[in-house]
């Protein structure tokens, strides 16, 4: 990632939590949950 592309301030953010089980050819995906959630961006 950049070092100008995230910014601080508001941010709304997504995380997904699947895997892969390989059964021939390409791998199914099973998704275990989903959650997104706001939260502020602070300099460091």
């Amino acid at each position: 990632m950049l070092p100008d592309t995230l910014k601080p301030g508001p941010a709304r953010v997504e995380a997904t939590m699947m895997e892969l089980h390989p059964q021939g050819g390409l791998p199914p995906a099973l998704f275990h949950a989903a959650h997104e959630q706001d939260v502020t961006l602070t300099a460091v």
